[in-house]
Formats: structure tokens, C-alpha cells, sequence
């Protein structure tokens, strides 16, 4: 069994057995996720009714902005986010998160609050969300963002990376309030469209 790609040197990392590995790049095990932006050409500069429509990955930060939006309806942000969600709810009912969003909230949750307010998060809240769970692809694409903003000394940590990962593979806009981290993404190159529900 060999597994093969483009890799910058064709002697293999490991053999014994009959099994040869090569080095591999995510891109080129899966070209459709490095190709994504010549199929989406508003990714990078989107009209806003377009982000709104596509479907759309809730970062923790957006998905924390949503749950207190009601009760701070004084400010732009609130009103904002709101209108937003409304809009996009008309188009999808239903909100999506990463797993690693889930991972940031209970973490929030056991260190604050206490283990009752994270099992009724776990009960109540997170099954009206559809959560999107680390496949093979978001795993390598998510390895290859990682070490990309690492090399350039960029580095955003690993919840942050795999959110970012989940929108890109999955095709979706990555609704978020951290207009630090994420931009950084798209910096290195890869097709990352982003939206921030607190902008009029």
C-alpha cells in the first residue's frame, strides 16, 4: 500500500512492512477545499446580503453576541446583530456552530457558572444547534492553517484554527466578532469569507 502526493521530496518518511508514507500537503489531498475560492468569488469581498444567505459558522464570539443581543437592545451592536439574525434565520432556521465553539463555551461554563450550567447548555441550548464535528478534511486543513500562521509567527490557538477550518472546508461564512485573529487567515491565502453581524 502506498500513499501517494506532491510533496517536496520523494524519499519516504517511514517503510518497513511493504508500507511506504509519504510526506503529504492537505492541499493536495483535497484540491476542492484550496479551490474553493474561484467557485465562491465573493468570498473575499461579499455584498452583505450574500453572507447573510449562504450558510454561516457561528465563532464563539457571534454565537455569545446572539444569546445577549436581547438584552442589550440600547446598543448598535445588539440591534445590529439582531437584524442580521433575522434576516439569515428566514434563510436558515437553524444556527451552526464547530464543536470547538461547544468546547470554548462549556470551558467557559465549568470554570465559571459550575458543571449544573453546563449540563443544561448541553441539554437545552446545544441540541437547537446544528454542531459540526472535525472530519478528515477539516483536520488537515485546519494542520495546514495552523502551521502556516505558526511559521509566520501568527499563530491564533487551535480552537480558533479548527473553527476557522470548519468554515473554509465546509464552504460556509464564518460569522464572527474578532476582527484580530481571522483576518490573519485570509492573509496567508486561504478562502476565508467573513462576516460580522455587530457592522450595520
Amino acid at each position: 500500500m502506498e500513499i501517494r502526493g506532491k510533496a517536496r521530496s520523494r524519499k519516504p518518511i517511514c517503510s518497513g512492512f511493504g508500507i511506504s508514507i509519504r510526506p503529504l500537503r492537505f492541499s493536495n489531498l483535497y484540491p476542492i477545499a484550496r479551490s474553493t475560492a474561484s467557485r465562491r468569488p465573493w468570498s473575499r469581498t461579499a455584498p452583505k446580503y450574500l453572507l447573510r444567505v449562504f450558510k454561516a459558522l457561528l465563532d464563539t464570539s457571534a454565537y455569545l453576541d446572539v444569546r445577549r443581543a436581547g438584552k442589550n437592545l440600547r446598543s448598535d451592536w445588539a440591534q445590529n446583530t439582531l437584524r442580521h439574525l433575522g434576516e439569515y434565520k428566514s434563510h436558515h432556521p437553524r444556527l451552526s456552530i464547530s464543536s470547538f465553539t461547544a468546547f470554548e463555551i462549556l470551558d467557559g461554563l465549568y470554570r465559571g457558572p459550575g458543571a449544573e450550567a453546563a449540563a443544561r447548555f448541553t441539554i437545552e441550548v446545544l441540541p437547537t444547534y446544528e454542531v459540526i464535528y472535525p472530519d478528515a478534511e477539516i483536520t488537515y486543513l485546519a494542520a495546514e492553517i495552523h502551521a502556516a500562521l505558526a511559521n509566520a509567527r501568527q499563530s491564533i490557538g487551535v480552537a480558533d484554527t479548527f473553527i476557522a477550518a470548519t468554515a473554509v472546508a465546509k464552504g460556509m461564512t464564518l460569522v464572527n466578532a474578532n476582527t484580530r485573529h481571522f483576518p490573519r487567515i485570509r492573509e496567508m491565502g486561504f478562502p476565508i469569507a467573513l462576516s460580522n453581524w455587530r457592522d450595520a
